[in-house]
């Protein structure tokens, strides 16, 4: 072998050295195994079937060739929505489409790829494969409503709208690039009354000829072509429409060139015409409302006018009333303008003329004047002899003269004053008419009358009376005050008029004294022309004087009664006039003091303070603020509530009563008196004096004497002739008539007597046990039935013992025989007085 061979052999040696060496240190990551795309996919064109295809792209990873690996494909379009578009063969990769794309509706697909062993196990990481689809020009422009507005009379060049069409295709393209152009116009008018810009899409005016009045709004049908108008573009048409708006560029007129109306007199508030105004212009609009204006004819204010906004009609009124026989002719120019200012100028004034004639009516009669003034007298001695004070008539206004066809009344008189003649209208005092009336003001009395026409519908009118009742001297001067008081250091006394008559009737008034009826010497002096100062001319002692004075008026009319004052005389201490201590000890004022009301309030404060002291008291416990004051109950205090309902039977008690007949002695009862003092008709007659109670015995007959003693009978009284004793006021020494004995009373000796004895007589005393079971005996009538006197025999013999206590009731109900118990000695006359002028004593 040569050199060069084994040189050769040496290198090729090193080289195998150097490439095991270099396989030693390479990383970990060049030894990854990797899939490989077989394809890659390519960009889908929509509407294109590529379900043909064996494969639009394909998967394989390297792990395939030591075990078996499944592939699928995951995301939109595999497994979600659309589902199944896309599938993938798992044991060769291959990816194949099962559908036509559009892609509108999906422009791609974001799909993953992923590699799994048999055991479902991962093969290698998930490789995202994306799916892109290319656009076609396969949708036409669209266009929605599209509405505008325009004013009527704009300029060419007038932006108006922006017509926007839509292309679903791909945006930036051609295929979505619209061309527009309007294909026709309705209605067509005078020519093509707009424009557009084909690419913007812009709307502007074409003509300046837009008239509302004519062509209120415009139909446009718009064109779009995508593609950019190019030959071959998809083609849209859309609707446009364009509403024309009012201007006001119309001026409103009237339906005629001349109105003329009537209108009858003495009528207000009533319609004369209705004015139709005239306008093209949008209706109920300020453009089309006309604003009427009277301009020339109405300088009284006599008409009015305004708008009816419904129909556009001037209303002409009348708001004052016309009379005939002033004014027959009224002539008016009317002035007529849009409530929106006119396009080109101002109002116009219309060359319009309004004639309106006045009717003449038969007038309602009037008082003219409508207010009569008449002066009346107060004194009747100045009235009429027939008594009307006046005719106040109404005239009729067409005439002048007096109204026919009428009647009159009075509408108001207050005070009932006046009456009047229905048909002449003759006006007469009711009653005398007096100025000092409270239905006067300022001296005059006022009343209503009314005239009446006799037709139907009946006419009204009012006029009024004034009836100024001038004054007379009807009323004296007399004196505000007639008492006056007056210290004794004083003389002057002040006095002052007054007279409900008016001047010259009343003031200046003159004072006179009158000697013969005033106590003193009194001069007068004046002091204004209603009042005067009394002087006396002598010091005045405390008392009261009386003076007398005539008091005149400017005429000399003084009452037919002299006026009296009466004057009080004191003596006053220095701080305190005579009248202010007449005031003080004459009256009492009601009203509280300040130290009174301080009282009442400290009360009421006191009154609020003691509870809330008793808030503050513990009865008996230790922290009172006296514990020592409070002491225990000497007995045990009850809890429970006692029963008062127990009724037991009460204890016999025994009475003493006085049972020892009580004889009184022989007594004259009160006094004699002599028998000169009866009347000259009565017969003397003599009586014995005698006891009262000589014995008692327990008797009936002994009751009614103890009964008979007290009585005192008027027919004792009026013995003989039955003629009441007459007794000298002189010899008994009673005055102011009163009635004799009126206030004696008996002594309480007597009574205690009279009481005892008859408590005795009417229920003895038992001193033993009384039996309260014992019911009696049986009766001896026996049983009462119904058939008890078919057998009785009629024997009614025992009624006549029914037993003591049966007596002793019957002789207390019985009546008492009357017999005098009382007599006197021969020459003298019983004082017999009546029980009424004793004091009662009072009943058992």
């Amino acid at each position: 072998m040569g050199n060069d061979e084994m040189g050769l052999l040496l290198l090729l040696v090193l080289a195998l050295m150097l490439s095991t060496e270099a396989r030693q240190k390479r990383p970990q990551t060049l030894k990854r195994q990797k899939r490989e795309w077989i394809l890659p996919p390519a960009k889908l064109l929509e509407n294109t079937d590529y379900t043909h295809k064996e494969f639009i792209a394909k998967i394989r990873s390297d792990k395939d060739k030591g075990a078996k690996v499944e592939y699928y494909l995951s995301g939109p379009g595999a497994d979600k929505p659309p589902f199944n578009l896309f599938v993938v063969d798992q044991y060769t990769g291959f990816v194949t489409v099962t559908g036509i794309l559009d892609r509108e509706k999906y422009p791609s697909f974001n799909l993953t790829g992923i590699a799994k062993h048999i055991d479902g196990t991962l093969a290698e990481d998930s490789i995202p494969m994306m799916v892109t689809v290319l656009d076609q020009n396969d949708n036409a422009p669209t266009f929605e409503l599209h509405t505008g507005n325009i004013t009527e009379a704009s300029k060419k060049g007038t932006f108006v709208m922006q017509i926007e069409g839509k292309d679903n295709d791909q945006a930036g393209t051609s295929n979505s690039e619209i061309s527009y152009s309007i294909v026709s116009q309705e209605p067509e008018g005078t020519g093509h009354m707009f424009t557009i810009d084909k690419k913007t899409g812009n709307l502007y005016v074409n003509e300046p000829t837009l008239d509302r009045e004519t062509y209120d709004s415009y139909k446009l049908v718009i064109k779009g072509i995508d593609l950019g108008g190019a030959a071959g573009g998809l083609t849209g048409t859309g609707t446009v429409e364009i509403k024309v708006l009012d201007i006001n560029d119309n001026i409103p007129t009237l339906e005629k060139s001349e109105y003329s109306g009537t209108v009858d007199e003495n009528v207000m508030d009533v319609v004369v015409m209705r004015i139709k105004a005239l306008d093209k212009d949008l209706e109920n609009t300020d453009n089309w409302v006309t604003v009427f204006s009277i301009a020339k004819g109405n300088e009284d204010n006599i008409f009015s006018i305004e708008t009816d906004k419904e129909t556009n009609e001037g209303i002409l009124k009348l708001i004052k009333p016309l009379d005939f026989e002033e004014i027959q002719n009224l002539e008016l120019g009317l002035l007529i303008e849009n409530v929106a200012p006119f396009l080109e100028g101002g109002a116009i004034l219309m060359d319009v003329d309004v004639k309106i004639s006045v009717n003449n009516v038969p007038e309602v009669p009037a008082f003219i004047p409508d207010t009569k003034t008449v002066p009346v007298s107060e004194d009747p001695n100045e009235a009429t002899e027939d008594g009307v004070i006046t005719v106040f008539a109404a005239v009729d206004p067409d005439t002048g003269k007096p109204a026919e066809d009428v009647s009159y009344a009075k509408g108001y008189d207050p005070d009932s004053w006046l009456t009047i003649n229905a048909e002449t209208a003759e006006i007469k005092l009711n009653k005398i008419p007096d100025r000092e009336s409270s239905f006067l003001v300022n001296g005059t009395y006022i009343a209503k009358i009314l005239v009446m026409t006799k037709d139907i519908p009946s006419k009204t009118a009012t006029g009024t009376i004034a009836i100024q009742v001038t004054d007379s001297n009807d009323h004296c001067p007399t004196l505000i005050t007639k008492h006056n008081s007056l210290c004794s250091n004083e003389k002057t006394v002040f006095v002052t008029g007054c007279d409900e008559d008016v001047s010259p009737n009343s003031a200046p008034f003159t004072f006179r004294i009158i000697t013969d009826g005033t106590q003193g010497n009194w001069v007068v002096e004046v002091i204004n022309e209603t009042s005067a100062a009394l002087h006396s001319q002598e010091p005045l002692w405390p008392g009261s004087y009386e003076l007398q004075l005539e008091v005149l008026d400017a005429q000399g009319l003084s009452c037919s009664a002299n006026e009296v004052v009466i004057v009080d005389v004191c003596t006053c201490v220095e701080t305190e006039a005579c009248s202010l201590m007449a005031a003080r000890l004459g009256t009492t004022s009601p009203k509280l003091s300040a130290p009174a009301i301080g009282l009442l309030l400290m009360a009421m404060c006191l009154l609020l303070f003691i509870p809330l002291l008793l808030l503050l008291c513990h009865c008996g416990g230790k922290d009172t603020i006296f514990p020592e004051k409070f002491n225990d109950l000497p007995f045990d205090a009850k809890e429970h509530l006692i029963s008062y309902r127990t009724e037991g039977r009460g204890d016999d008690k025994a009475v003493p009563l006085q049972n020892v007949p009580i004889t009184l002695g022989t007594q004259t009862f009160f006094g004699t008196a002599p028998a000169s003092n009866f009347t000259q008709h009565q017969t003397p007659t003599t009586f014995q004096t005698a006891t009262i109670y000589n014995k008692f015995e327990e008797s009936s007959q002994s009751l009614r004497e103890v009964n008979d003693a007290y009585r005192f009978s008027r027919e004792a009284f009026n013995h003989g002739n039955g003629k009441a004793l007459q007794f000298s006021r002189k010899r008994l020494g009673i005055q102011n008539r009163t009635v004799l004995f009126e206030d004696i009373a008996l002594p309480d000796t007597f009574l205690d007597d009279y009481y005892s004895q008859k408590v005795v007589c009417a229920l003895p005393v038992k001193d033993g046990l009384l039996e309260y079971d014992f019911e009696g005996h049986g009766s001896f009538a026996g049983s009462v039935g119904c058939c008890s006197f078919l057998e009785s025999d009629n024997d009614l013999q025992f009624l006549n013992d029914l037993g003591t206590k049966f007596k002793t009731l019957a002789d207390i109900c019985s009546p008492p025989i009357s017999k005098p118990s009382l007599t006197c000695k021969e020459g003298d006359v019983l004082l017999y007085l009546s029980s009424s002028q004793f004091t009662t004593p009072p009943a058992l």
